[in-house]
């Protein structure tokens, strides 16, 4: 029962603040979209707890920050650090691969297009000249 009220507690805040952003939104974003966003942020959780773990290790051997600066320590590079490298870096690689793919069927397509026509036209120009 602890664990239910403990992710409720955790979970209720935001979930409370999205709504009331999202419902005074006048230019609301596609669901979809939204509905990505939440899972793509979902994926991270795993990798990056595991990197917190293993960093915190390292830092701390484990233990629990006891004075205050071993708890800025702490909140920089076991929580922030970690958790925005993912992120930015999960995008970033998200953001080339739908790059890669939209160039590479804009070359199949126009780039191709443009260059057939264009070699087209320079053997055009060579053959009236000859």
């Amino acid at each position: 029962m602890n664990n239910i009220v403990a992710i409720a507690a955790a979970l209720l805040p935001p979930a409370l603040l999205w709504l009331y952003i999202w419902k005074r939104d006048p230019v609301k974003e596609p669901k979809g979209q939204l509905v990505k966003a939440v899972l793509y942020g979902l994926c991270i959780c795993i990798p990056v707890s595991l990197i917190e773990v293993g960093i915190q290790q390292s830092i701390l051997g484990g233990e629990d920050p006891e004075t205050w600066w071993e708890s800025t320590i702490v909140a920089f590079f076991v929580a922030a650090l970690p958790e925005e490298s993912v992120k930015l870096g999960g995008i970033g690689t998200l953001i080339l691969i739908v790059f890669c793919i939209k160039m590479h069927k804009f070359a199949k397509t126009k780039v191709l297009a443009l260059i057939e026509k264009e070699s087209n036209g320079i053997q055009d120009a060579t053959t009236s000249h000859a």
